[in-house]
C-alpha cells in the first residue's frame, strides 16, 4: 500500500501533521489518540477487500467439501449468508473510500468495525450445525478452516483489538459449547484446545497491535520530522534571497540557519559557520570593529548588545562599522522558541537622515537671516520712503509757495504715489512674514466696524471711480454689530486687500458689494462680492499662498505681488477667524470673512466705544 493512499484513508490524521497544528515528536501526548485510533481503523479498513475475498473462497470451498454429506438447503442457505455479508461489507468499504474517506476513519469506526466482526464470527462459528453431521475427514477440515479463518482474524483485526476478539469468541465458542455437550474427554480435550486457541490468539493480537501503534508512532514523529524540515526549508529558501544578513538559532543560541550576508556583513571567516555553533563564538569572532551607538564601547559594546538582543532586554540595536557603514540590527523568537537575528545595511538611509538634518538646520539658519534681514531693512527702507513722500507731498501741495510749473506738480503727485504704494508693500511683506515667524502682536481695543467698514469705502472710492467700478455698500453696515474686541488697523487692512482685489480684477462697468450679517451662531460675517473675471475652483489654493498668481497672463493685465489675499487670511485667522472664497470663470469671486462671536463686547454701545478710543489716542 503507497503513501499516498495511507494519506487518503486517514485525512484528518495525516492533516494534521501536514498543516502544522501536530505539536513536535518530543510532546508528551504524541501522537494524539485522536490520530492513532483513525490510522488504526484506517489499517483495519485496507484489510478489508483481501479479507472478503479470502472469506469468499474459503466458504465456497467448504460448501463443496460439505456438498455430499449436509443438507442442500441449510449449507447453500448458509454459502448465500456468507457471500451476501461479504459483497455487502465489500460495497460499503468501496462507497465510502471513494466518496466518504473520513467517516470511515471517525468516531464510529472501531464500533462498525466490532460489529462486522461479530456478524462474521457467527456465520464461521455457525458451521458447528455441519460439524455434527459431517464424516471424520470432513469434521477434519472444518476444523482446519475455522482455526485458519481465527488466524487470519487475529492479524488482519489486531487494529482493532475488540473487533479482533469479538471474531474470535464468535467464531470458535460455539465448537468450544459443543465440544463440552457431548461430554467424553475426547471432546473436552478438544474444548480445551479450543480455549486455548482463543487465548493464543488473543496474545497475538495484542503484540500485533502494540507493533502497530509502534508503527504509528514512529511514522508519525517521522512525519512531524519531515514537516518541520520543509519549514524550515521553506524559510530558508524564503530569506536566501533577500539583501538583510540572516542567521537562525535553536533555543539553545545554536546556529541553525545563515545566508552569506550574514558571514559578510559580520566579517566572519568560512570555517567558523556550521550548523550547531555557538551564538556567542560566532560574536567573538566577528571581524569589523563596530561602535554602538547607545554603548559606545567598541567590540565589547558590539557583544553586549547583540547578547541584549537575544535576551528580549532591547529589541533593536544600531550599529556604525569602522569602514563607516551603518547597520540596524533586529532580534525576535519565533513560536517554537527559535531565534532569528537580522542586519540591514542602513547606511542610505542614515545618509538621508544626516542631510535632512542638516537641510533643515540651514533651512532655519535661512529662515532667521531672513527675519532678521527684514526686521533690519524695515528701518533702512522706511527712512528714505518717508523723506520721499513727505518731500513729495510738500512739493504737491505747494506748501513752501507755488513751483509754478505744472509738470513739477505731476511729477511730484508720480513721486508721491509710487512711494507709497512702495511703503505699502514693504509694510505688506513685513506683515507676513511677521505672521509666519509667530511674531504678529494684535493690539486689541473697541473697535466699531461700522466707522471701520465706512472708512474703507471712502478709502477705495477712488481707485473704483478710476476703474469705473460701483461700489455697492449699504449705509447701515454693520450698523447694528457690537463693538468688537479687535486689532482695528488689521481689520482695516484687511478689507482694503480684499476690496482692492475686487476692484483690480472686475472690469469697466462692473459693481463691488460689500455685505455685512450674523451667523444663527453669532459670528460675524463680511462678504465681498465682485463681478470680475472670476477663477476656476481648484486655483483657491494657489491664490491663499503667498506671491502666487493664477495665470501667468494675469501679471501683465493685473499689476501686484500677490500678498493681498495670503496676508488678509493670516490676520483674520489671528483674530481666530477664517476667510473662504467662491469662485467661478467669468462668474466672479465672493471672498468671506467670518470672525467668532467671542469678540463682541456685550453691553458697550457705539458711542461708548467711539468715546474710548478717543481717550485712548488722546492719552
Amino acid at each position: 500500500m503507497s503513501r499516498a493512499t495511507e494519506r487518503r484513508e486517514a485525512p484528518a490524521a495525516q492533516s494534521a501533521i501536514d498543516n502544522g497544528t501536530a505539536r513536535p515528536p518530543n510532546s508528551s501526548d504524541v501522537p494524539p489518540r485522536d490520530a492513532v485510533r483513525r490510522l488504526k481503523v484506517a489499517a483495519l479498513a485496507r484489510q478489508t477487500p483481501i479479507n472478503t475475498a479470502v472469506s469468499l473462497a474459503i466458504s465456497l470451498i467448504t460448501a463443496l467439501m460439505l456438498r455430499d454429506h449436509v443438507g442442500a438447503l441449510p449449507l447453500f442457505g448458509w454459502l448465500g449468508l456468507v457471500w451476501g455479508f461479504g459483497l455487502l461489507h465489500l460495497a460499503r468499504w468501496w462507497r465510502r473510500r471513494r466518496h466518504d474517506p473520513g467517516r470511515a476513519t471517525g468516531r464510529r469506526g472501531p464500533r462498525r468495525a466490532v460489529l462486522w466482526a461479530l456478524l462474521g464470527g457467527l456465520l464461521w462459528g455457525g458451521t458447528v450445525w455441519f460439524f455434527r453431521d459431517a464424516p471424520h475427514p470432513q469434521q477434519m477440515g472444518l476444523l482446519i478452516v475455522i482455526v485458519a479463518m481465527a488466524s487470519g482474524a487475529a492479524t488482519t483485526l489486531a487494529a482493532v483489538p475488540a473487533a479482533a476478539a469479538t471474531y474470535l469468541f464468535a467464531s470458535i465458542l460455539p465448537y468450544v459449547v459443543f465440544f463440552a455437550l457431548r461430554g467424553d474427554s475426547v471432546h473436552f480435550s478438544l474444548a480445551g484446545m479450543a480455549l486455548v486457541l482463543i487465548v493464543a490468539m488473543l496474545l497475538s493480537a495484542h503484540i500485533v497491535h502494540l507493533t502497530l501503534v509502534e508503527s504509528i508512532r514512529t511514522r508519525y514523529a517521522s512525519l512531524a520530522q519531515l514537516s518541520e524540515f520543509h519549514a524550515e526549508r521553506a524559510d530558508w529558501l524564503e530569506i536566501s534571497d533577500t539583501s538583510e544578513a540572516f542567521a537562525l538559532f535553536d533555543p539553545q543560541e545554536r546556529l541553525l540557519l545563515w545566508n552569506e550576508n550574514y558571514r559578510r556583513m559580520l566579517s566572519l571567516p568560512r570555517d567558523s559557520l556550521y550548523r550547531g555553533a555557538r551564538r556567542v563564538d560566532l560574536l567573538s569572532r566577528s571581524a569589523p570593529p563596530v561602535e554602538v551607538v547607545e554603548s559606545g564601547n567598541g567590540h565589547k559594546g558590539w557583544i553586549d548588545s547583540q547578547l541584549e538582543l537575544h535576551a528580549a532586554r532591547r529589541p533593536t540595536a544600531i550599529l556604525h562599522l569602522s569602514n563607516g557603514r551603518w547597520l540596524k540590527a533586529f532580534a525576535r523568537k519565533t513560536n517554537r522558541g527559535h531565534i532569528v537575528t537580522t542586519y540591514a545595511d542602513i547606511t542610505e538611509s542614515k545618509e538621508h537622515e544626516e542631510a535632512l538634518v542638516r537641510a533643515q538646520e540651514e533651512a532655519v539658519r535661512a529662515n532667521a537671516a531672513k527675519s532678521e534681514f527684514l526686521a533690519n531693512m524695515s528701518h533702512e527702507l522706511r527712512t528714505p520712503l518717508n523723506a520721499v513722500i513727505g518731500f513729495s507731498e510738500v512739493m504737491k501741495e505747494q506748501l513752501l509757495g507755488r513751483i509754478g510749473t505744472p509738470r513739477y506738480i505731476e511729477y511730484s503727485k508720480n513721486i508721491h504715489d509710487s512711494g507709497r504704494l512702495l511703503l505699502d508693500l514693504i509694510n505688506d511683506i513685513l506683515d507676513l512674514s511677521r505672521v509666519e515667524a509667530g511674531r504678529m502682536v494684535l493690539w486689541r481695543q473697541a473697535v466699531d466696524m461700522h466707522l471701520v467698514t465706512e472708512e474703507c469705502r471712502r478709502l477705495v472710492e477712488p481707485a473704483a471711480a478710476v476703474a469705473k467700478v460701483s461700489l455697492v455698500y449699504p449705509s447701515s453696515c454693520c450698523a447694528d454689530w457690537p463693538p468688537l474686541h479687535a486689532d482695528k488697523t488689521k481689520l482695516k487692512q484687511i478689507l482694503l486687500n480684499i476690496l482692492s482685489n475686487a476692484i483690480k480684477f472686475t472690469p469697466p462697468g462692473g459693481t463691488v458689494t460689500m455685505k455685512a450679517d450674523c451667523g444663527p451662531d453669532g459670528a460675524f460675517r463680511i462678504s465681498i462680492a465682485d463681478t470680475g473675471i472670476g477663477m476656476a475652483p481648484e486655483s483657491i489654493p494657489l491664490v491663499l499662498q503667498p506671491f502666487q498668481r493664477v495665470e501667468p497672463a494675469h501679471r501683465r493685465r493685473f499689476p501686484g505681488t500677490g500678498l493681498g489675499l495670503p496676508l488678509a487670511k493670516a490676520l483674520v485667522e489671528l483674530h481666530g477667524g477664517t476667510l473662504d472664497i467662491e469662485s467661478g470663470p467669468d462668474r466672479g469671486t465672493t471672498v468671506s470673512i467670518t470672525l467668532p462671536a467671542r469678540l463682541a463686547m456685550v453691553g458697550r454701545t457705539r458711542l461708548e466705544t467711539a468715546a474710548a478710543n478717543e481717550a485712548a489716542h488722546g492719552h
